[in-house]
């Protein structure tokens, strides 16, 4: 460690060297078909369904729930890592029982452009609200209170407790949370008949 070997990898060098490219072809190809094995590996474990002890066993009474949008804050690589105030777009996803899929961008003004602005555009927020129709809930890395207040009386939940998690485990997690506590429960065929 700290020792400069730079001088030992130099163009010259490696203009100096035989390769044998027939042989390095093959071995290119060996580590190809490892890396694409591994994928395909972890593909298969991550679409296979996980057992744990504490889930709920599936009820067949059990109401059918409604599919919902959930709007993310995400500088990208996948995962909630963007501040409410400084994302310049919202990824939409729709989430169901089962599944769920990406349906969009939702672009923005930022509602804060460094400390001294931020909270000042009213307006800002409110376009950005407007740009959130139909979506119910909004993860974000975290999330003022001035625009958690405004967001809950638009009708859309705020949720900072997934940051720096993958998209995909926090949607279906908050997906969940909401179909346990009955928020997404269909009205049940007949019920409104019965209730009369």
């Amino acid at each position: 460690l700290g020792e400069d070997r730079g001088d030992e990898f130099t163009l010259d060098k490696i203009d100096e060297m035989e390769v044998d490219y027939a042989t390095a072809m093959v071995e290119r190809a060996k580590v190809h078909e490892a890396i694409t094995t591994e994928l395909e590996m972890k593909r298969a474990l991550k679409a296979a369904p996980r057992f744990s002890p504490d889930a709920p066993v599936a009820d067949e009474a059990a109401p059918a729930t409604r599919n919902i949008r959930i709007a993310i804050a995400t500088k990208g690589g996948g995962v909630i890592n963007e501040h409410f105030g400084h994302a310049h777009e919202f990824l939409v996803y729709e989430i169901g029982p089962k599944d769920h899929r990406f349906l969009g961008h939702r672009k923005c003004t930022a509602y804060c452009m460094g400390d001294e602005s931020c909270g000042d555009g009213e307006t800002v927020l409110g376009g950005i609200i407007k740009s959130l129709e139909g979506v119910e809930v909004l993860l974000a890395s975290k999330i003022g209170f001035e625009p958690w207040a405004d967001l809950e009386k638009a009708g859309i939940q705020p949720n900072g407790e997934h940051a720096m998690e993958p998209i995909e485990e926090a949607i279906r997690a908050v997906y969940d949370e909401m179909a346990a506590a009955g928020k997404l429960d269909l009205p049940v065929a007949g019920a409104s008949a019965q209730a009369a």
